[in-house]
């Protein structure tokens, strides 16, 4: 398109091409928009079911489709043809495509141009043959530069404002997406960090998915250490090695897991009777310790340990729902104390990396 009107601006004798404008819809109006905004208002509330950072994404997609309904849909008049405007060294060419005779206009044949209500061209007006000819212009792109240009009979330098009002959004929507994708895009690219201590118990059931940013399992002690028995909530032993203090989440070294591994034997340590029919039985249980290194998901080691063998006293009574309690008596596995766990544990956390 430049090149074409380029070329018929110098076969016109109008020098060359400074600033081309490019007809356009023109902005919708407010009234036109509010029938949409009810519609707006539920769309939003349905993106932020599935994350509440969305709902600052949905403007800018809605804004970027009505520029695209504006600047690139066909126009509005009845032969939908769009005109280009081009300010040249010598005047004013009037070009489309296709077939349509492009109009030259020298900058001593214009006349007064119509002013709508912000002052952007309406109406072009010049002399041809001593004959007086208009012609609509309606929305243009950088509307104010081609009104300083026709009051002026001459190129003027493009006003800056536009296109720092377009960097700046440019600006602020790529640090909006950012924001959005980021935490997915840098756990992707550079690795996981736990946010919590909790997360680190996803080593337990999945070592395929290590945190690849959290501490490295090497040099001299203390390595940093989170246990957790049996379950994904808070550990029951978070430790830095150098007292009770707990560490960040990203300094953490070694996860510890403990999960069920069967019964030392098959005859229960402790069995107790209920009015009603009700029987309990406690066995020995066993436990499998595994330690994993968190920024890899390696297993360091693995240890079966062996649960309380202690007869306790019956519980004085049991809750039971329902009529009848189940004829089938109630088994439970004893598990080690925590002083067991911290027992083993505590070579893992003082001493030298083990390979």
């Amino acid at each position: 398109m430049r090149r074409s009107v380029s070329k018929e601006a110098a076969e016109a004798g109008l020098g060359g091409v400074r600033r081309v404008h490019r007809q356009h819809r023109g902005r919708p109006e407010w009234g036109q928009l509010a029938p949409w905004i009810f519609g707006f208002a539920m769309a939003e509330g349905v993106v932020a079911a599935f994350d509440w950072r969305y709902i600052f994404l949905l403007p800018v997609l809605v804004y970027l489709g009505l520029a695209c309904r504006v600047y690139l849909v066909p126009l509005s008049r009845a032969d939908g043809r769009r005109r280009w405007f081009a300010v040249c060294e010598g005047g004013l060419l009037v070009w489309s495509r296709g077939d349509v005779p492009s109009i030259a206009i020298p900058w001593d044949a214009l006349t007064t141009p119509d002013r709508g209500a912000k002052g952007a061209v309406v109406r072009l007006s010049w002399r041809e043959d001593a004959e007086e000819r208009s012609m609509f212009v309606g929305p243009v792109t950088a509307r104010g530069d081609l009104a300083r240009a026709l009051e002026k009979l001459g190129p003027v330098r493009a006003s800056p404002r536009p296109r720092l009002a377009v960097g700046a959004g440019g600006v602020a929507v790529l640090a909006l997406v950012w924001w959005i994708v980021q935490p997915w895009v840098v756990p992707a690219v550079l690795g996981e960090r736990p946010g919590r201590l909790q997360d680190l118990a996803r080593l337990c059931w999945q070592q395929d998915r290590p945190f690849e940013r959290a501490a490295k399992y090497e040099g001299a002690g203390p390595h940093p250490l989170v246990f957790f028995r049996e379950s994904a909530g808070p550990p029951e032993l978070a430790t830095t090695g150098d007292g009770d203090r707990r560490p960040a989440p990203d300094q953490v070294e070694l996860v510890a897991c403990s999960h069920p591994a069967g019964r030392v034997s098959d005859k229960p340590i402790n069995v107790c009777l209920y009015e009603g029919g009700l029987r309990t039985e406690t066995y020995q249980g066993r436990r499998s310790l595994d330690i994993y290194e968190a920024s890899t998901g390696r297993r360091v080691a693995r240890q079966m340990m062996d649960g309380q063998d202690e007869k306790a006293e019956c519980p004085p009574y049991q809750v039971v729902y329902g009529n009848d309690p189940d004829p089938e008596p109630r088994q439970g596995d004893t598990a080690p104390p925590l002083s067991d766990y911290e027992a083993v544990l505590r070579p893992f956390l003082t001493g030298a990396p083990r390979s």
